[in-house]
């Protein structure tokens, strides 16, 4: 979701059921700071 001024302007719907993730990265990545950046989040 994208929220501009507390409204939602866009929605997005992702299937993750299969994908595979680097624990150890997604762990650095969520590192305080960094929590609320994920990728693809520039492309909606």
């Amino acid at each position: 979701m994208k929220v501009e001024r507390g409204i939602v302007t866009k929605t997005r719907v992702i299937d993750n059921r299969e994908k595979q993730f680097d624990t150890d990265a997604l762990g650095w990545n969520n590192m305080p700071g960094g929590e609320n950046r994920f990728p693809g989040d520039d492309e909606i």
